[in-house]
């Protein structure tokens, strides 16, 4: 189940607007596509251009998974007759959880692992630092997460670790 997501190297694609305001240059508005060598693509974009959650296409059709709240059903699919399939027991079942620091504090409880890992999340978090990157350079850039680097582009590596400033350091 999308085992390359987090493994496999793969290209990224990204256009962007900067906010200018202030002392501030960060990203407004995004729009990335990582493209794997199986052609799976991941389409990243912000929600001006796509409502949250994470949307899984298919040959039959797709679904959204987002946060459940009032008014907001969780669960959304084109055709609505593909939220009738029910999972048989030799399915990968995911399990639910409607918060994630609650899940977080169970976890530390019980010891059984929580439902966004650090691995999963460290994975998670710098789709949106690689999709600045190539956004910022204007260019198509390959990315190997067993590195977690750029692959031949030593500008597009530097942009990860950007300079302090003020004498900062970490």
């Amino acid at each position: 189940m999308l085992s390359e997501l987090g493994t496999e190297p793969f290209e990224i694609e990204s256009r962007i607007t900067l906010r200018n305001e202030g002392f501030t240059d960060t990203v407004n508005e995004w729009d990335a596509t990582y493209t794997y060598a199986n052609g799976m693509k991941l389409v990243f974009r912000d929600q001006k251009k796509l409502p949250t959650g994470c949307r899984f296409i298919g040959d039959k059709g797709w679904i959204r998974v987002d946060r459940q709240w009032e008014n907001h059903p969780g669960l959304v699919a084109e055709p609505e007759s593909l939220l009738e399939i029910k999972l048989r027991a030799d399915d990968l079942h995911l399990y639910k959880s409607q918060h994630h620091a609650g899940n977080f504090l169970e976890c530390v409880r019980s010891r059984n692992d929580p439902v966004s890992d650090v691995d999963a999340t460290h994975k998670a978090s710098y789709l949106g630092m690689l999709t600045d990157v190539a956004g910022r350079l204007g260019q198509k850039l390959k990315w190997d997460p067993k590195r977690e680097e750029f692959i031949g582009h030593d500008e597009a590596n530097r942009l990860l670790r950007p300079q302090k400033h003020n004498g900062w350091k970490l």
